[in-house]
C-alpha cells in the first residue's frame, strides 16, 4: 500500500488505522477461500494437506503484492 510506505518514510511507522484497514482488506479476501478444504485435511490427519491449504491464499496475496 502507498500509504504504507508514505507513513514509513516520513514518519518511521505505520499508522495504527492503516495497518487494521490493511488487516480488514486481508482477511477479506481469506474469506473468500472455501475453508472445507482446510478442515477436512486437519480431519483426516493430513498435517501436509492441512498446511499447504492455509498457505496457499497466502501465497495468492504475496503474488499479487509483489506486482506492485
Amino acid at each position: 500500500m502507498p500509504t504504507m510506505h508514505t507513513e514509513v518514510h516520513e514518519a518511521g511507522e505505520i499508522a495504527a488505522r492503516t495497518d487494521r484497514a490493511f488487516h480488514r482488506v486481508l482477511h477479506r479476501s481469506l474469506a473468500d477461500e472455501p475453508l472445507s478444504e482446510r478442515v477436512d485435511a486437519v480431519r483426516a490427519g493430513d498435517a501436509e494437506a492441512a498446511e499447504t491449504a492455509v498457505h496457499r491464499p497466502f501465497d495468492d496475496i504475496r503474488s499479487r503484492l509483489s506486482r506492485h
